[in-house]
């Protein structure tokens, strides 16, 4: 299958259209963030899959993107399905949405330089600005505090995504004291939050564990802590992290030229010496985050059902 002009012209930014018959594409994020990092390590690794990156604003137009049929798989976070199905009501839309590869765990990244805002528990009566897939886990941590007998009620929650560049909209409105915090999401470390040069600036940790740990791995979910730091900002903290899979935008029939395209994709990228060729090269030919590129762990979100390997849900 040759990339013909109008095929590259998926590549534009924002410029998503209908799925075209035959092309396999997934739906990445901006810039030369970790989603577009990652396409270009797999059309490496796998270029008979003949993989097509479609750009977008980050995790949350991705979702929209694969619900809508505008691409054939998109790169979201587990919890963004949940929130759709649990919070939004939108079960039979998110329903056709399975599993093809489980990649990593993003972590969320609550930045503040007010000294009296050390946990998440002290956002409570604050302005939060967010951007990106940030703003689908805040919202569920949001609202599991309301089942605690203590709910986190930010005054104003910011969203960014809608600016040009939303992370320098959001940064810019924490210099000018326009939001008590940031929160955002990504690999660790995140290359804007490595870029802060701020005094005062520091990571605040999330402190309510218990209100999510129903959603967490142990107990089938996708949620896990993990304790994060940057050498700029300070101190290290405890915060919450979630997976990031690449998700099929239907579970097309087992005989569909996407199933097909999908099941390519997947033969390449667990075999053992894909694997062996994405974490030698982690860190440098490729991303960092193929050193932890586990394929056949439990992606927490059901599998593509013409995958589904042995054992698994």
């Amino acid at each position: 299958m040759k990339k013909t002009a109008l095929v590259a012209g998926l590549l534009i930014f924002g410029a998503a259209a209908a799925q075209a018959e035959g092309d396999f594409t997934i739906s990445t994020g901006p810039g030369s963030g970790v989603y577009t990092q990652a396409v270009a390590n797999m059309q490496e690794v796998c270029p008979d899959a003949e993989i097509i990156e479609v750009k977008s604003s980050g995790a949350p137009e991705n979702l929209e993107n694969c619900l809508l049929g505008k691409v054939t798989a998109c790169f979201v976070n587990a919890d963004q399905m949940w929130g759709a199905k649990n919070i939004e009501g939108r079960d039979a839309e998110v329903e056709n949405i399975k599993t093809i590869l489980p990649f990593y765990d993003n972590a969320i990244h609550m930045i503040s330089r007010n000294p009296a805002i050390v946990n998440f528990s002290d956002l409570n009566g604050k302005v939060i600005g967010i951007s990106g897939g940030a703003a689908v886990t805040l919202r569920v941590m949001l609202a599991k505090s309301e089942r605690s007998s203590a709910p986190v009620r930010p005054t104003k929650v910011v969203n960014f995504d809608r600016e040009k560049d939303p992370q320098k909209a959001m940064l810019d409105a924490w210099n000018a004291g326009k939001v008590d915090a940031i929160v955002g999401i990504g690999y660790a470390p995140i290359p804007w939050v490595e870029k802060i040069n701020l005094q005062d600036a520091h990571l605040v940790a999330y402190d309510r564990w218990n209100d999510v740990k129903d959603l967490s791995i142990q107990n089938g979910g996708f949620y896990r802590m993990k304790t994060i730091g940057y050498k700029n900002l300070e101190g290290n903290a405890s915060t919450l992290t979630v997976r990031t899979i690449l998700a099929s935008a239907r579970n097309w029939p087992a005989n569909a030229p996407e199933t097909k395209q999908i099941q390519k994709l997947f033969a390449c990228m667990t075999k053992d010496s894909t694997r062996q060729t994405l974490k030698s090269g982690a860190g440098r030919n490729f991303h960092p985050f193929w050193i932890t590129y586990s394929p056949m762990t439990d992606p927490a979100w059901p599998w593509y059902g013409n995958l589904k390997p042995a054992g698994k849900k």
